[in-house]
C-alpha cells in the first residue's frame, strides 16, 4: 500500500512524497509534484476555495498522483502474479515517467 504525504506541511508550499513497502523494505520517495499546503487534506487535494487557474493547476496534480498510485498498485499485482518481487528502480522508474515491465522473468 502507498500513501502521498508533505515533505514539509507547515510551509506555504510543499514537494508530495511517496511512501510504502516492497519485499525489500519501506521506500519513501519525492513525487517531484508541489502543491500549496492549504489544498492538501489528509493525503489528497482538495480543491475548496481554489480559483479557475488554480483548481486547473491542482487538477493537473491530483491527476498524476492518481496515476503514480495506479501504475504502482498495478505493479504489485503483477509482480505478485509473476512471483517476482518489486524492487525500489521500479519505484524510480515510475516516478521519472518511464515504463516498468510488470511481468518480467527471472533470468
Amino acid at each position: 500500500m502507498t500513501t502521498f504525504f508533505l515533505k514539509t506541511p507547515d510551509a506555504d508550499e510543499s514537494l508530495i512524497w511517496i511512501q510504502g513497502t516492497i519485499q525489500s523494505g519501506r521506500f519513501r520517495k519525492s513525487t517531484g509534484l508541489r502543491v500549496n499546503t492549504r489544498y492538501w487534506i489528509n493525503g489528497w487535494i482538495s480543491m475548496k476555495g481554489a480559483d479557475r487557474a488554480t483548481r486547473n493547476a491542482l487538477e493537473t496534480t491530483e491527476s498524476n498522483l492518481k496515476h503514480i498510485r495506479a501504475t504502482i498498485d498495478k505493479l504489485y499485482l503483477d509482480r505478485r502474479v509473476s512471483g517476482r518481487p518489486v524492487m525500489p528502480s521500479d519505484i524510480d522508474a515510475i516516478l521519472s515517467g518511464k515504463s516498468v515491465d510488470h511481468s518480467e522473468s527471472f533470468g
